[in-house]
C-alpha cells in the first residue's frame, strides 16, 4: 500500500498546498476582522496593541510573499508554453529563476511589469466615466498584453541563462532535477 503522496500527481500536491495556504490566509482575515470588530465595539477594553501587532504581522507576510506570487502568476505561464513543462514543474522552474538572483532578477520583473501596468493605469484614470471606456480598455489590452508576454519570454530566456551559484546547493539540486 502506498501513501497518498507517492499515488498524486505532482498537479494534486499543489492544489492542496496552495488550498491550506489560502485557508490560513481566510482565517487570519477572519481573525483579523474579529479583532477590528471588537475594538469598535467595546470601548472599556483597549486591544491597540494586540491589533498593531496582527497588521504588522499581516504586512509582514504580504511583503513577503506578494513578489513571488506575482513571479508565478506572471512567468509561470510562460514556462509551462515556452519549455513545454508541466504546472508543477512550471513552477518549479518559475521559483528557480526568480530564487536564484532574487534581487536583479525581480527588479528586472518589475521594471517590465509596471511599464505595460502603466497604460492600463493611465487609461483607468483618464477614462473611467467615458461611456465607451470597456471597448478602449480591451483595444489597450490586445495592444499591451502580447508585448507583455513577449517581454516576459524575453526575460525567461535572459534568466535561464544565468548560472547557479555554487553557494546555494538546494538549487543545485533543483537545477539538476529540473533539467531531466
Amino acid at each position: 500500500m502506498t501513501s497518498w503522496r507517492d499515488s498524486s500527481g505532482a498537479f494534486v500536491r499543489f492544489t492542496l498546498l496552495w488550498g491550506l495556504s489560502v485557508e490560513l490566509f481566510y482565517t487570519l482575515a477572519i481573525l483579523y476582522k474579529f479583532i477590528q470588530m471588537a475594538t469598535d465595539t467595546d470601548p472599556l477594553v483597549d486591544y491597540s496593541g494586540l491589533f498593531t501587532g496582527i497588521n504588522f504581522f499581516l504586512i509582514c507576510i504580504i511583503v513577503i510573499f506578494l513578489p513571488m506570487l506575482m513571479f508565478a502568476l506572471k512567468i509561470t505561464p510562460i514556462v509551462i508554453a515556452a519549455e513545454n513543462r508541466k504546472t508543477y514543474n512550471g513552477l518549479q522552474r518559475s521559483y528557480l529563476l526568480l530564487a536564484q538572483n532574487f534581487f536583479a532578477n525581480f527588479w528586472s520583473f518589475l521594471k517590465i511589469t509596471l511599464i505595460f501596468f502603466s497604460p492600463h493605469f493611465l487609461l483607468y484614470f483618464l477614462c473611467a466615466n467615458l461611456p465607451f471606456y470597456g471597448i478602449l480598455s480591451a483595444v489597450v489590452a490586445g495592444v499591451v498584453e502580447p508585448l507583455e508576454m513577449a517581454a516576459y519570454l524575453y526575460l525567461l530566456r535572459e534568466f535561464s541563462s544565468q548560472r547557479i551559484f555554487d553557494m546555494r546547493p538546494r538549487l543545485k539540486k533543483l537545477a539538476k532535477k529540473l533539467n531531466k
